[in-house]
């Protein structure tokens, strides 16, 4: 067995028992720092000092370093989480495949985009022709008070006072009924969801373009 072994063996026994590596130096009558030189692999083991370890453990130094190659094995399988797993092979198609499904993921991601923009171009327009439509209704609802307010001022004709109050009086139920409608009139914060989930998508559609 080659020396580069002895740290496991040591090691394993040493464990294997519950002992620290002072009371291992003690059991064998060897320094302590005998015993961290070999389990860091900087000193190998005198034959007597592996009759030592053998009359300890009750074992012979043959079943000590089948035992201590199988343990060190098994800690090795588990650090890497590779045991009895094969390698990992590629074939010539996968690539392709990976990049057929790259493509095909791209290309819905821009169809959802489109979708996603030519909505978010109908909300825009709702909105701003909603808002374009109040404040209209606003400017006329306050000309119409403003020329009441006049005609009252100068004892206008009956007929004319009553024309703008007409005016005003449909001019403020048209004001109702478009802030009524505002309920169903997407709001800003609602725009500016949409415009950031498109500027997300943007950006993954670019990252496969590049990546394709």
């Amino acid at each position: 067995m080659n020396a580069v072994h002895y740290p496991s063996l040591f090691k394993y026994a040493r464990q294997s028992m519950g002992l620290n590596q002072r009371e291992m130096a003690e059991r064998l009558r060897v320094h302590q720092s005998t015993i961290s030189k070999i389990e860091s692999g900087r000193h190998c083991p005198h034959r007597g000092t592996m009759m030592g370890l053998a009359r300890l453990t009750g074992l012979s130094v043959q079943v000590l370093k089948e035992r201590a190659a199988s343990h060190t094995r098994q800690q090795e399988s588990n650090r890497t989480g590779r045991a009895n797993r094969p390698a990992i092979r590629y074939k010539p198609t996968d690539l392709q495949v990976a990049r057929f499904r790259q493509s095909e993921l791209c290309n819905k991601l821009k169809t959802t985009l489109y979708l996603k923009e030519k909505a978010l171009q109908k909300l825009q327009a709702q909105r701003y022709m909603h808002d374009l439509a109040e404040e209209n209704a606003l400017q006329t609802l306050r000309e119409a008070q403003e020329v009441t307010a006049h005609l009252q001022r100068t004892q206008a004709p009956p007929a004319l006072l009553a024309t703008a109050l007409k005016t005003g009086q449909d001019a403020a139920s048209h004001l109702a009924l478009l802030r009524k409608k505002a309920i169903r009139i997407p709001t800003g914060y609602k725009i500016l969801l949409m415009e950031a989930d498109i500027k997300q998508l943007k950006a993954r559609v670019e990252v496969l373009m590049v990546n394709g």
